[in-house]
């Protein structure tokens, strides 16, 4: 399980979770530290590689990805 590993290896510079949506679909959000935006974490969690591994022949909707710059948060993010 991804969040296992994370809780394992303590990736530097991330932050992330998952919500489930009420109507049954999942959101993801990630935060990697600015100096590492170059590279995401994630990516290098072998059970989130295998996660995503054919994952769009799993969805009815291919998952999306965005950026996106924080204006504010409050506790979200440990800040």
């Amino acid at each position: 399980m991804v969040y296992d590993e994370l809780h394992q290896t303590q990736p530097t510079g991330l932050r992330y979770t998952t919500f489930r949506l009420d109507d049954g679909r999942n959101l993801a959000l990630v935060a990697v530290d600015e100096p590492l935006r170059q590279r995401n974490p994630l990516l290098e969690v072998a059970a989130f590689r295998r996660f995503t591994d054919g994952i769009a022949g799993r969805c009815e909707i291919p998952p999306q990805t965005a950026e996106a710059d924080q204006i504010g948060s409050y506790r979200l993010f440990g800040n």
